[in-house]
C-alpha cells in the first residue's frame, strides 16, 4: 500500500529535514548583468528522487518542500526541505556583481544570503573582487578563475567571509606575479585549497608570516611617503 500526503495535511507532527538540492546552473547564458536571471532558467531543476528509510520523497522546485510518498500509513511523516546552496555562473559576460543578493534571492526564494555556500563565477570579465560576494556569510567555496583580476590588494576584501575554505584565481593576470600564492593564503588563512591545490598548515604559517611583514613594511612606506608630502607643503 503506497499513500501520499500533501505537506500541507501533515500538520505539525511531521519531522521536518533539510536536504542540499541541485546547484542553480546559469552557466553559459551569456548573461551581462545579473537583473537578467529573473528572466532565465537554471538547466538544473531539482527532480530527482531521494530515499530515506520507510519513505520516498519526490522532488519539486529547490527551496521547496517536498510531498512525502511513504508504505505505511502509519508511519510518522516526514517533510523534506530541499534548499540549493550552490549557483554556478561561470562562462558569461559579467563586468560587475551589481544587484548580486536580490538577483541571487529572488533565483533562490529568498534564501540566498543565508543558503549560499558554493558560487562558481569562472571565466566571466570581472576585474576586482566585488564587495557584493562579502552578503553571502556562509560561503564556502569561491570560483573566479579566469577572470580579469589584475590587483592583489582586492583579495583583502575577502576576509569579510570568514568561512571561506576553497578559492580559485588562477588564469587572472593576478596569478602571473611571484608573490601571488603566498599573498592570498597570507591574508586569507583559514583557506584550505587555492587553485585546487591543497593549503598545508605549514604553508598557511609561513604565507601568514610572510603576509603580515608585507603589512608592516608597506604601513611604513606609505608612513614615509605621508611625511615627505607634508615637508614638500611646509617649503
Amino acid at each position: 500500500l503506497k499513500c501520499v500526503k500533501p505537506l500541507a495535511a501533515m500538520g505539525e507532527a511531521a519531522r521536518v529535514q533539510e536536504a542540499s538540492g541541485p546547484p542553480l546552473d546559469y552557466s553559459f547564458k551569456d548573461l551581462k548583468s545579473l537583473l537578467e536571471l529573473e528572466s532565465q532558467q537554471p538547466r538544473t531543476w531539482g527532480s530527482k528522487t531521494a530515499t530515506l528509510t520507510g519513505h520516498a520523497t519526490q522532488g519539486g522546485q529547490t527551496g521547496k518542500e517536498l510531498a512525502i510518498t511513504h508504505k505505511d500509513p502509519a508511519a510518522p511523516c516526514v517533510k523534506i526541505v530541499k534548499k540549493t546552496v550552490a549557483v554556478k555562473l561561470n562562462n558569461n559576460s559579467l563586468e560587475s556583481l551589481d544587484d548580486m543578493p536580490k538577483a541571487l534571492d529572488l533565483a533562490m526564494g529568498g534564501i540566498a544570503t543565508k543558503n549560499l555556500r558554493w558560487l562558481d563565477l569562472s571565466f566571466n570579465l570581472l576585474t576586482c573582487v566585488d564587495k557584493m560576494l562579502l552578503e553571502f556569510t556562509e560561503l564556502k567555496a569561491l570560483y573566479l578563475h579566469g577572470n580579469r583580476i589584475a590587483k592583489l590588494p582586492t583579495v583583502d576584501k575577502l576576509q569579510g567571509l570568514p568561512g571561506l575554505q576553497s578559492l580559485t584565481l588562477n588564469g587572472n593576470p593576478v596569478d602571473a606575479m611571484k608573490v601571488y600564492r603566498m599573498y592570498v593564503v597570507g591574508c586569507l588563512p583559514g583557506l584550505r585549497s587555492l587553485d585546487h591545490s591543497t593549503i598545508t598548515q605549514d604553508e598557511t604559517e609561513k604565507c601568514q608570516a610572510w603576509f603580515q611583514g608585507h603589512q608592516r613594511r608597506k604601513a611604513r612606506r606609505e608612513e614615509e611617503l605621508e611625511n615627505q608630502r607634508a615637508a614638500a607643503q611646509e617649503y
